[in-house]
Order: C-alpha cells, then structure tokens, then sequence
C-alpha cells in the first residue's frame, strides 16, 4: 500500500509499504492502555481500524500526521494483522517508525474479534 508521511513542515514523503507500517507511522494509531503509563498502548477494535482507515488520514497540522487512500480491511485481515501487531519486536522499529509503540497489548473484552496467537 502507499501512504503518505507529514512528519514536518517540509516535503511529505511518500512511502511504499504495508498496513502495520502505515499504523506505526500514524501517531494517533494505538491508544495509551493507561493514562499513568505511556509505555503500553492498545492495538484498537476492529470498528476502530476502520474508521481510522477510512478516514484517510490526515496530515496532522502543526503535529506529525499521514494520509492514505480510503479503504477497510475484513475480520480475517484485522486477524492477521493482530498477529503480525503482538510478534513485532517493537524496540528495532523506533528508527524507521518512531512514533511505533513501546508495548501492545490487546484487550479482547473490548474487541469484537478474538485473536489468539
């Protein structure tokens, strides 16, 4: 998939990549799991990804944002992509991604969709 990165007031920079990328470069992705601890965020809903994916984005303004084309994803896609999410390891991405997470974790009492690895 292509997306485009507004990380500064300077040239957006298209990237070629995959969904867990596009969600790693999006700082609004991953909610905090807790307000008091901004170490551990949430891999969101099902619903909530595809709102956010067909938003489209936004270039973020004044913060950092990206921009794709509108688009949603199936159960079976969140699926794979809640596998792919919890097996990363997340402390290599912060070079390429820095706005990655530190720690996911995923609340199945919220979620519609029970994954287990």
């Amino acid at each position: 998939m292509e997306y485009t990165r507004h990380w500064s007031m300077d040239t957006p920079e298209k990237v070629n990549s995959n969904l867990s990328s596009l969600l790693f470069d999006y700082p609004y992705s991953f909610p905090y799991a807790d307000k008091e601890n901004n170490d551990t965020q949430l891999i969101p809903t099902f619903n909530f990804i595809n709102n956010l994916l067909k938003s489209g984005g936004d270039s973020g303004g004044m913060s950092p944002g990206c921009t794709w084309e509108k688009f949603e994803i199936t159960r079976d896609e969140y699926s794979e992509l809640v596998k792919e999410l919890l097996t990363k390891e997340l402390h290599n991405l912060k070079e390429e991604h820095p706005y990655a997470p530190n720690k996911l974790i995923i609340d199945n009492e919220l979620n519609e969709i029970e994954v287990s690895i």
